[in-house]
């Protein structure tokens, strides 16, 4: 794994949202397809097609959960497959749902705040995810098996952690290759997404009104 983190001396042994923001998290292979994704005639930008899931607290990390669409460019009869890291990352599950799931896991919510949780607002979640330490997964299949979920393992970034480095698809991804296209829209859009993170916050701490 260590020649794989010399290639992203400017990245630190871990990595922060902040890195990843404005598409950097993408390779341009990866950027290519973002950008197929969000034209027409599918128009999936993220904000547009992820859903906010749920919010899950454990202990001092906060790990916020999303649901997106597929891209639907295949002919009629495809049949998507979604990731099992539980199975040795296998695929062959069938995806009838066309959904994958996104996770965003922040490590250390609570240490990077400057309020208390009843008190913490979108700005607060802001500057949480400048500075702190991130992890993340998508169940698509590009994420694992085209490397990214590789690369973000030697900085140890993933959710789901492997050792099985890219073997074909790491001369097709020759640049920053951290981030499937679902996961680098997610990126890219979540300040449409804070407000929901920060009430899901809130509700798993009871703090909300009924």
């Amino acid at each position: 794994m260590e020649r794989y983190k010399s290639i992203y001396k400017h990245f630190t042994e871990e990595l922060r949202f902040s890195d990843l923001k404005k598409s950097a998290g993408m390779s341009d292979l990866t950027k290519k397809f973002r950008k197929e994704r969000s034209s027409k005639p599918y128009s999936q930008r993220e904000e547009r097609t992820a859903k906010f899931i749920d919010t899950k607290i454990q202990g001092k990390d906060v790990m916020f959960e999303f649901l997106t669409e597929v891209t639907e460019k295949y002919p009629d009869g495809y049949k998507w497959g979604e990731v099992e890291p539980d199975s040795n990352f296998d695929i062959k599950k069938p995806n009838s749902s066309k959904t994958y799931e996104m996770n965003l896991l922040v490590l250390d919510f609570f240490e990077w705040l400057d309020t208390t949780p009843d008190k913490i607002t979108n700005k607060d979640i802001e500057d949480v995810l400048e500075v702190a330490n991130v992890k993340l997964w998508c169940n698509c299949p590009s994420f694992h098996w085209q490397g990214m979920n590789f690369i973000m393992s030697t900085f140890d970034a993933s959710i789901h952690p492997t050792e099985i480095a890219p073997k074909f698809w790491n001369k097709k991804h020759m640049d920053d290759n951290f981030l499937c296209k679902h996961l680098g829209g997610l990126v890219n859009q979540i300040k449409f997404y804070i407000p929901q993170m920060r009430m899901g916050i809130k509700a798993k701490m009871g703090l909300t009104k009924k």
